[in-house]
């Protein structure tokens, strides 16, 4: 299998108005998207960008994205913690925060899309147990069948 980090050089780190961007070079579009599937961002206002001759791209907690346009590739792939953590405010299963669903979609009454809860970071929160599970982790087709953590 090939290195997803092949042919991808670390350029500079910037902090700009809280932000943290770790930049990249990379010779094309193909080894930066490569590159970006392979990392995980798991904190707020941190992102991965990949410099390219067709563009730049990034990554953030939610998504990969073209830079320039903030347009969205694809969400990005969440692997699961050793074991299940008992949290209120970070997924039990990937660790990575999870915002109340109120935060995020103003007017929302009765259907919040799971695409939307996804890029903006929202999620739901287990009625009998209290802890938080991101809408990557949660199944789609029945939120209900994630059995309750009980961890000490």
């Amino acid at each position: 299998m090939n290195d997803p980090g092949q042919g991808v050089k670390f350029k500079v780190q910037e902090l700009t108005d809280g932000n943290t961007y770790q930049v990249y070079t990379a010779p094309s579009r193909r080894q930066a998207l490569d590159f970006l599937r392979a990392k995980e961002v798991k904190r707020e206002r941190e992102y991965l960008i990949v410099e390219t001759p067709e563009g730049n791209f990034g990554k953030d907690l939610i998504m990969i994205f073209h830079e320039g346009s903030s347009e969205k590739i694809e969400f990005g792939i969440r692997l699961a913690l050793p074991k299940l953590t008992k949290s209120k405010t970070h997924c039990t299963r990937c660790g990575y925060p999870v915002l109340p669903a109120g935060a995020g979609i103003p007017g929302a009454k009765e259907w919040i899309l799971l695409d939307e809860m996804k890029e903006k970071g929202i999620g739901f929160r287990c009625s009998e147990c209290g802890t938080a599970w991101c809408p990557f982790c949660v199944p789609a087709e029945d939120p209900r069948s994630v059995n309750c953590v009980v961890v000490p």
